[in-house]
């Protein structure tokens, strides 16, 4: 059963992690991120995969599980002993983590739009008084002179 993922959770998934926190894959490269590992493991041998992935231990499941926090992925992926497999949900994750990530920031921005309108309206009705005051100031002095000049005043 999929856990609500929230904005936060997915950028943190996505994002690097503290180099402390790296993972060293095998004579392979460094891994920063989720993406770093799906590609990682696609570059990796056969060899490598094993000495990763074996009998009751998942070296990806574990990191995904402790450094990322990403429990679904990690349960996922712990009883996977085939790096096709593996790739595909990992693959899969990423592209579900995405779509949350778009999603939210689609929502952010119609949020920012909708208050820029609304920002925009109120100073559109600020301005129409600006202007009917404007124009009931001038009628009021065009109103003056022509009663001025009407009774010879001033």
């Amino acid at each position: 059963m999929s856990k609500e993922l929230f904005l936060e959770d997915a950028e943190r998934i996505l994002s690097d992690v503290k180099p402390e926190q790296c993972f060293w894959v095998h004579n392979g490269p460094i891994v920063r991120n989720l993406h770093e590992l799906e590609k990682a493991i696609e570059d990796i041998n056969d060899e490598t995969f094993r000495h990763h992935v074996y009998s009751n231990r998942n070296d990806f499941a574990n990191w995904v599980r402790d450094i990322l926090k990403d429990e679904e992925l990690a349960d996922s992926i712990l009883k996977v002993e085939s790096k096709d497999k593996t790739l595909k949900k990992i693959g899969d994750r990423i592209k579900f983590i995405e779509r949350i990530i778009d999603k939210e920031r689609l929502k952010s921005s119609n949020l920012q739009s909708a208050n820029l309108l609304k920002n925009i309206n109120l100073n559109y009705k600020f301005s129409k008084y600006i202007w009917v005051f404007i124009l009931g100031l001038v009628i009021g002095v065009v109103v003056g002179i022509v009663i001025a000049i009407k009774f010879n005043i001033g």
